[in-house]
């Protein structure tokens, strides 16, 4: 999935709104993981672990092997609050504006970093078979919106600010 291959940054703010469960997240401005331990210890307790594709960090774990953020990839949040309940997080930062998102063959949990809606239309994608967002709860209960290369109809069509997304490629590209 390619876009221009230079990074611009300007300052910028981004806005979760954070159900109870899961959360799949990306980044479109700078955030570090000394910062995102600080929210999660003392701005707001109920946010108790981000992981990505191979890496998690818990407060206070000795363990964590998510040491830094990656624009180009997705994160999940653990969000400790009732169901029905929401949790506005903010972040200033220099936004990200274009960044290179490789892909290996198999599954990829990637970001998207930009405000912007991008359609699937608007990128290349010869290697791509399926995308892929969703929604985990406490319940376990999973909303999965989906594109598929040769599907007749797909309800997910396009990227948009704040989601991750799992993309299955069937070869390296970017």
């Amino acid at each position: 999935m390619s876009q221009t291959n230079n990074l611009l940054q300007w300052n910028n703010n981004q806005t979760f709104i954070l159900k109870g469960g899961w959360n799949l997240i990306s980044f479109y401005v700078e955030v570090n993981i000394n910062y995102l331990n600080f929210i999660m210890t003392v701005v707001n307790t109920n946010i108790k672990e981000i992981v990505s594709q191979y890496d998690k960090f818990v407060p206070f774990h000795q363990l964590n092997t998510l040491t830094s953020i990656d624009y180009s990839k997705g994160y999940y949040i653990y969000v400790d609050i009732p169901l029905n309940n929401e949790l506005q997080l903010n972040f200033q930062g220099n936004r990200i504006y274009h960044i290179v998102i490789p892909l290996e063959p198999g599954w990829n949990l990637i970001g998207y970093p930009s405000k912007e809606i991008t359609t699937f239309s608007e990128i290349d994608t010869t290697d791509i078979e399926i995308i892929r967002t969703e929604t985990l709860s406490h319940d376990q209960t999973t909303t999965y919106q989906i594109w598929e290369k040769n599907a007749s109809s797909n309800i997910l069509e396009k990227f948009e600010k704040n989601k991750g997304y799992w993309i299955y490629s069937s070869q390296t590209t970017s």
